[in-house]
């Protein structure tokens, strides 16, 4: 991907799926990859494998978040580019039973958490003058709704709002901001997924692979792809946009 080879690149949520997927992709096309992760063993586990930086951090914890930004800082210099990935799925079921604890956990991490690491993504950028390209993790569930995963589905509304308002204030600053919208990606938010359908879990993914035109779900490698994409100079004129890679599970209705 043209001019991302020896930029920077800030991954959280870099410890598993989509984020470590991301960061291996990142590193491949040349880049000095940092790995944020609230869980420490995975981050560094990933960064070891990529040859990059390890940070542990919750990401709706201000201090921390302004801590993975000045180390990245510290470390490199500088921040070129970044995926906002992190994130936690939160209880499965109907609103009417759901928790305000659980509630406020993934507004936490999903929203709170984008808004941090934004913010302080993009104060680096700006004082650097010199633009960046930054995408977040939203979803699917961004664009329809979600039965039975109100709570998640609402944060990732959120995030798409947060991308696109931020991606027209700093536009002219040559900084863009991009979402991906992931469908049914083989991670363990699926597994639990599954688990939550109940029964054998094979029987279960069958059941959500019907409901995906392609007929299977999307594996991490292919979310990054597009990050990658995303985040190069070969996606120059794309901002404020939305980006599903779902399978065509957005695209209408699917008679199977």
């Amino acid at each position: 991907m043209r001019g991302l080879d020896g930029k920077v690149a800030v991954v959280t949520g870099g410890g598993a799926g989509i984020g470590a997927a991301t960061a291996r992709r990142l590193a491949q096309e040349g880049m000095r990859v940092v790995v944020v992760d609230w869980d420490a063993d995975a981050a560094q586990r990933v960064a070891d494998e990529v040859g990059g930086l390890a940070l542990a951090a919750d990401v709706s914890s201000e201090d921390d978040v302004a801590r993975f930004v000045a180390a990245t800082v510290e470390r490199f210099g500088r921040i070129d580019a970044a995926l906002l990935n992190a994130g936690v799925g939160g209880d499965m079921g109907p609103l009417t039973a759901s928790t305000t604890e659980n509630f406020d956990r993934v507004f936490a991490v999903n929203v709170r958490g984008c808004y941090l690491s934004l913010r302080a993504v993009l104060q680096q950028m700006l004082s650097q003058g010199d633009g960046g390209a930054i995408v977040t993790t939203a979803s699917a569930l961004s664009l329809m709704g979600g039965q039975m995963y109100a709570s998640y589905t609402a944060t990732k509304h959120a995030i798409l709002g947060l991308t696109r308002s931020v991606a027209l204030e700093v536009a002219r600053d040559g900084i863009r901001v991009n979402a991906i919208c992931p469908g049914y990606v083989d991670t363990h938010l699926m597994r639990l997924a599954e688990d939550a359908i109940g029964g054998p879990r094979d029987d279960a993914r069958a059941l959500m692979e019907s409901g995906i035109p392609i007929g299977r779900y999307g594996g991490p490698d292919e979310m990054a792809a597009l990050v990658a994409w995303l985040l190069s100079d070969e996606a120059s004129y794309a901002t404020g946009g939305h980006f599903p890679v779902d399978g065509g599970v957005t695209t209408g209705a699917f008679a199977g």
